[in-house]
């Protein structure tokens, strides 16, 4: 569209520096020629609105805004329509909204009259942010107030008390409660089974899981504790109900018994004898305790026990006291030693400690030492150890023979003395060889008396021989 010039100058409508065209004092914007418009210069300076976002309502700083934000500018013609300012808002860094968000839009409206102006709308924002949430924690208690006769004895419950498991909030918070009823025992747990709901917001929570039922004990349990400082025997204790015997070494004896039912513990004589008694007369041999169980006594406990000097069956055994190196020592030169006798407690004198004194209330005391002694009885040699003795075997005599050494298997005039028995026979070899008179071995030489010749072993016994 061609504008309308006066000279050089277009006419227009505020046009500068002149070229206005006017009605009186009213300035002509738009011009005609019939009904088409052959110049418009009605245009005016545009208006503003400006836009804040006001998010002082929000708790939390972890978002990002879109859309229209603060200083988003419309523009227009004044005092015509513009549409509502969109602003949008979204958690960021895994946060999430606890409440919220609300956003208010500054609305739709008109620019203002003014040309050029500028007006300021809000839009405001509110709503409260929470920290992303990983994972929590979580025990579980019990309460057993509802279970009729519940003690601590009574059972076991399963996980223990103040077990602690994780997860995510929302998620299953699940545990699998048993209980288990000691022996002795009897009655029925409601309550168990997977319980727990789900895991709260709340980090170290604690669940209380409430049981119920009724239970009621059966049986209860006692012990027994031996004592014992007993000289001159060992006693053993005796606990029905058990089927053994016990010393006091393997005390405490633990028993059960229902309600009302008796346990008796009784000391019984030492192995070997049944004639003791202890200096306190209370502990005698056959001396008893009872207690009746009840639920008083569950879980008690009480001693019975046994002290001072008792007496037993004595054994004795008469010995030659020449306590030589060797058992045939012990046979040949028997009448060298004195005859002794010695004590001992029980009739085993095998397996015995040997005394040397006994007192008039049969204690025994001195003790013998180890080694070869010769019985009176039977003149056998008798090998003594304390708790391990035994009758051995011996020569009880040698001859006296002049026999040679070295020179193997004959040679050698020099002449030597050796105490021999059942001498030299063509038949083999000599049956023992000793150096000396006491009869303990030789020491695995080979000796001949000119006609025959033998090897002995290292015990004094013939190995080889032969004809010279």
């Amino acid at each position: 569209m061609a504008g309308i010039f006066l000279g050089a100058n277009e006419i227009k409508y505020n046009a500068t520096p002149v070229g206005n065209m006017r009605i009186g004092g009213t300035n002509i914007c738009k011009g005609y020629v019939g009904s088409t418009l052959v110049f418009d210069n009605c245009a005016q300076a545009n208006s503003n609105v400006q836009l804040n976002v006001d998010t002082s309502g929000i708790s939390g700083t972890q978002y990002s805004l879109s859309g229209d934000t603060t200083g988003t500018i419309k523009s227009g013609q004044p005092s015509t329509s513009y549409s509502k300012f969109t602003t949008n808002i979204a958690a960021t860094g895994n946060y999430s909204w606890s409440s919220g968000p609300t956003i208010n839009d500054a609305p739709a409206g008109t620019f203002p009259s003014t040309p050029g102006s500028t007006t300021i709308v809000t839009t405001t924002i509110t709503g409260t942010l929470q920290a992303p949430v990983g994972t929590v924690s979580s025990s579980i208690d019990y309460d057993t107030s509802g279970i009729s006769g519940w003690t601590a004895s009574a059972g076991t419950i399963s996980p223990a008390q103040g077990n602690t498991i994780s997860g995510t909030v929302g998620s299953n918070r699940i545990w699998d409660v048993s209980v288990t009823l000691n022996t002795g025992w009897t009655g029925t747990i409601t309550g168990q089974g997977e319980v727990g709901g789900v895991f709260p917001s709340t980090d170290n929570s604690v669940y209380t899981h409430v049981l119920g039922g009724s239970v009621q004990q059966t049986q209860y349990t006692y012990q027994w504790n031996f004592t014992e400082n007993l000289t001159g025997a060992t006693a053993s204790y005796n606990v029905d109900g058990t089927g053994s015997t016990f010393s006091s070494s393997a005390g405490p004896i633990s028993v059960q018994g229902t309600l009302n039912q008796t346990s008796t513990a009784t000391i019984s004589g030492a192995p070997g004898s049944n004639q003791w008694q202890g200096s306190d007369p209370s502990y005698s041999n056959g001396s008893s305790q009872q207690i009746t169980f009840e639920a008083s006594t569950n879980g008690g406990s009480q001693t019975l026990g046994i002290s001072g000097t008792a007496s037993a069956t004595i054994g004795t055994i008469s010995l030659y006291s020449y306590n030589g190196s060797c058992a045939n020592d012990s046979c040949i030169n028997k009448g060298l030693g004195s005859l002794t006798t010695f004590y001992y407690y029980g009739t085993d004198e095998n397996s015995a400690t040997l005394y040397t004194t006994k007192s008039n209330t049969n204690v025994l005391s001195g003790f013998v030492s180890s080694g070869y002694y010769a019985k009176s009885s039977s003149g056998q040699s008798f090998s003594y150890s304390p708790g391990s003795s035994s009758t051995v075997s011996c020569i009880p005599s040698v001859t006296y023979t002049a026999v040679a050494t070295g020179g193997y298997p004959c040679g050698n005039p020099l002449v030597d003395y050796w105490y021999i028995n059942g001498g030299f026979t063509p038949a083999g070899p000599l049956n023992f060889v000793s150096s000396t008179s006491d009869g303990c071995g030789g020491t695995g030489i080979t000796i001949n008396d000119g006609n025959y010749w033998t090897t002995t072993s290292a015990g004094g016994y013939g190995a080889s021989s032969g004809n010279c």
